[in-house]
């Protein structure tokens, strides 16, 4: 339980009402039960706030007609989600190694790390301190974790792979593993050998069941800040910029750089050797096969401008209806040629 002074001061807002009322939990406006806080992000949401139950509100200025404490702040939904994180802390397994982990010679592990049954640490590895390893997880020779890494259940990180600090890596992803590489002669496929690696720089989230391929020579790498969600794939010696935002099923085939600041939709797909700039947002289901410059909003298989996607959108729900006039002008010039022969 908090105060809504003391909750003011975690997210650096200003309280308008009354600052000793005690907030014993969180919940959407709709749900909030008195003693509880919610946010108003935006105006539309207004309705349900003026009916919620709720004892406090977070919202981006102050609102006359909103009975409740307010707390005022630049941003509400980011403010709300520090005030869970609050309410909710860490809830990490206990620190130590299990008897049950297996972990081979020549591995360093820094300090307070909290290692769970049947995880496997090949040789040569790195830790850094307070890294967290839920059961079933496989760590490939070589490879090196930086501090404060989190890495749930069952994620295979294969040789020599890099991951920096504050990672969060979700079941079941595997990191580095064999690019899709092959030779065809005489009908047969032959495997190209994947020789590089993959890195992960700091702060970076990645999805359940995400796979990022090594590169096959020198690096596929994902910098700072990036978040790829469920079912993501990287092809070999792909780049991701910094900040960036996969949605899920965003698929990648090698070679591919792809900017700061990206956002893409679900199940966004690029060809092989391109490269997307800086703040492009890509829209779901869109497919890139060319370079996309700085700045641009795409949609679209080929993906194309979005403005000029919407448009062909609009004309081809209109395909029948134009269909029916272009057959009736020509059944009106079938007519005209007929009464000229006939003179």
């Amino acid at each position: 339980m908090y105060t809504i002074e003391r909750l003011a001061k975690e997210v650096e807002g200003e309280v308008v009402g009354n600052p000793d009322q005690v907030i014993q939990g969180f919940s959407p406006a709709n749900e909030a039960r008195e003693g509880e806080i919610t946010f108003l992000a935006f105006p539309k949401y207004l309705p349900a706030v003026l009916a919620s139950k709720a004892s406090c509100v977070i919202v981006p200025r102050v609102f006359d007609q909103i009975r409740q404490s307010q707390i005022v702040v630049k941003h509400p939904y980011y403010a709300f989600i520090r005030i869970i994180q609050l309410f909710q802390g860490k809830s990490l397994p206990p620190a130590g190694i299990s008897p049950k982990a297996e972990i081979l010679k020549k591995v360093k592990i820094g300090e307070n790390p909290s290692i769970g049954p049947f995880v496997f640490i090949d040789e040569e590895v790195t830790l850094g301190d307070r890294v967290t390893l839920y059961p079933g997880v496989y760590i490939g020779k070589g490879s090196s974790i930086g501090d404060e890494a989190l890495i749930y259940s069952n994620v295979s990180i294969r040789e020599k792979t890099k991951i920096g600090k504050r990672a969060i890596i979700h079941d079941g992803a595997v990191i580095g593993s064999d690019g899709f590489g092959f030779v065809t002669v005489d009908g047969v496929h032959h495997k190209v050998p994947q020789l590089g690696i993959a890195v992960l720089e700091d702060d970076i989230e990645i999805g359940a069941n995400v796979t990022i391929d090594r590169a096959t020579f020198g690096e596929t790498r994902i910098k700072n800040g990036t978040k790829l969600d469920n079912q993501v794939h990287l092809g070999h010696n792909v780049v991701v910029g910094e900040h960036s935002l996969l949605a899920a099923q965003t698929g990648s085939a090698g070679s591919v750089e792809i900017g700061d600041y990206a956002v893409t939709g679900g199940q966004a797909g690029f060809s092989g050797h391109i490269k997307v700039g800086n703040h492009v947002t890509i829209a779901g289901k869109s497919g890139v096969t060319h370079d996309i410059p700085d700045g641009q909003t795409v949609a679209g298989f080929p993906a194309v401008p979005h403005l000029q996607w919407k448009r062909s959108m609009i004309l081809l729900s209109q395909l029948s209806k134009i269909q029916k006039q272009v057959q009736g002008l020509e059944k009106q010039v079938q007519a005209l040629e007929e009464k000229i022969k006939r003179g």
